[in-house]
Parts: structure tokens; sequence; C-alpha cells
């Protein structure tokens, strides 16, 4: 299950969002399909998909996230058999926060609203 805090701030974190709304999330959450980290004031969603954990969106004090969820998230990620880490990063701000924990920028994705 999603908490309210946890939807509040996916919600903000996607709007806008081509592909993905909180109630695909839910559902993958209700499903076992996915998981949400949640610290003190922030909160990670995470699927495992093959090889690959993904996560985000994320919401919340991206220092928390940065400091606390992360290294556990990649720990749990190994402990099921995952080589890789996807963030869904949404705002650049996160691609300077994880680069000295070794994250990189891999794609951008461009849109253009057709009215």
């Amino acid at each position: 299950m999603i908490s309210d805090r946890a939807r509040a701030g996916f919600e903000k974190a996607l709007e806008g969002h081509p592909f993905v709304c909180v109630d695909d999330l839910a559902s993958d959450v209700e499903q076992g399909r996915a998981y949400v980290w949640s610290g003190e004031t922030s909160d990670v969603f995470t699927r495992i998909d093959g090889p690959v954990c993904e996560m985000g969106p994320a919401a919340g004090d991206m220092n928390e996230i940065a400091a606390e969820a992360v290294p556990a998230i990649e720990q749990w990620a190994r402990q099921n058999s995952c080589t890789e880490m996807f963030i869904q990063a949404g705002r650049e701000g996160w691609a300077r926060v994880l680069a000295p924990q070794g994250y990189e920028v891999a794609a951008v994705i461009l849109r253009k609203r057709l009215g």
C-alpha cells in the first residue's frame, strides 16, 4: 500500500508525466511487483525488473533519500541479484546529488505537447 504522504509526493513528482500515474504505482505495490521505501521525511518507489532495480519517483527530502534510502535500496537490489540501478529522475538536481555515489545521466526524454 502507498501511504497518503507518498501518494501526494508521487503525484507531485509525476505531474505531467506522459507514461505513468500514481494509480499505476499503487497497483504494482499492491500486486507485489514494487515496493515503497519510506524514511522520516521521504518516500521512494522501487521495482525490480530482471537485473535492474528501478528507483523513482521519489518525494521528500533529497538529502535523506541520498544518504539513507539509496544505500539501503542498493543493498536490497544486490541481494535480489540486480546488477544495475536505474533512477527515473524528473529533476536535474538528482544527478548532482547522486553523482558522488557513482550515478550518471544515461538518457534524456524530450517532449512536445501537441495542442
